[in-house]
């Protein structure tokens, strides 16, 4: 049996694909985040705007995750130790995400801090991009 291209071959079971697809879609709704956070730091965003971007947000990672909530027993047998660790570190940029809310919504972190490092933040939105980028850049 030959291995799906971008599928990892230990990936055996069918909550192990639904696991492995839900954490690459919060990936992606992170770097889609993180992109908007870099266009929207030097602009005045109303707390309202926020709520219901956040609300938004939060309705479609619920939307997205439920096979996933469904199946979850079956992937905690699945996945043990370091396979599990592996699976959510697949979804580091919305780790990074929920530490800038988090710090925005603490009043720890401001815009204006977002503002003075937003290449830095439109370089972690980029990062989860690289490898489909390589590839259409070789495909040139």
């Amino acid at each position: 049996m030959t291995p799906v291209k971008g599928i990892d071959p230990r990936i055996t079971t069918p909550e192990m694909q639904t696991a492995h697809r839900y954490m690459n879609r919060l990936g992606g709704l992170a770097s889609m985040i993180l992109g908007i956070m870099w266009a929207l730091a030097n602009v005045k965003v109303t707390p309202f705007v926020a709520e219901v971007a956040g609300i938004c947000c939060f309705a479609y990672i619920m939307y997205i995750g439920r096979d996933y909530r469904r199946q979850y027993n079956e992937i905690a047998k699945a996945f043990t130790g370091l396979n599990w660790m592996r699976l959510v570190l697949s979804a580091w940029p919305m780790l990074v995400v929920i530490v800038i809310v988090s710090g925005l919504l603490s009043k720890g972190l401001s815009w204006q801090q977002i503002g003075e490092y937003k290449e830095h933040l439109l370089a972690l939105a980029a990062f989860p991009l690289y490898p489909w980028l390589k590839q259409w850049w070789e495909g040139q």
